[in-house]
């Protein structure tokens, strides 16, 4: 499968990158691709609000649209990086989540609280964050 190289003294040398991704780790980048969907649905549902004429203020509305959009891009970024092995997308992954978290937090209190959205919000971010912070996830970025 993977080409074995011979050193000087006869002794092979692994020049495999590493071992298989863990499942924590593909488990995470399908949590955050359902995250990514559910961001893209939400730009959908913006962009025909706009053309339905379903808004109260334009300009918070096409903000919103624009922010969806950048945040889409971000978060299917994230997803595709994990599946690619890019280091830097552990780090954005669990920057996400905490995101996602202070938002979920905020959902239970105030004027329009809403402890559903909350709990919907929060549950899958605490199973990523937990899921990116175990250890065979850490040590397979680690070692990468």
């Amino acid at each position: 499968m993977y080409p074995k190289m011979v050193s000087q003294r006869g002794a092979k040398i692994n020049t495999q990158n590493g071992s298989e991704k863990p499942i924590n780790l593909l488990i995470s980048a399908a949590l955050i691709g359902m995250e990514s969907v559910a961001i893209w649905l939400l730009f959908g549902q913006a962009i025909v609000a706009i053309f339905a004429n379903n808004f109260s203020n334009l300009v918070a509305t096409l903000f919103l649209v624009g922010f969806l959009f950048f945040a889409g891009l971000w978060t299917s970024n994230i997803a595709i990086g994990l599946l690619k092995n890019k280091r830097w997308s552990y780090t954005a992954g669990i920057v996400l989540q905490l995101l996602i978290g202070s938002v979920a937090a905020a959902s239970f209190a105030g004027t329009y609280a809403s402890p559903l959205i909350g709990t919907v919000l929060l549950i899958p971010s605490a199973l990523v964050l937990l899921l990116l912070f175990s250890n065979s996830v850490r040590s397979y970025f680690r070692n990468s």
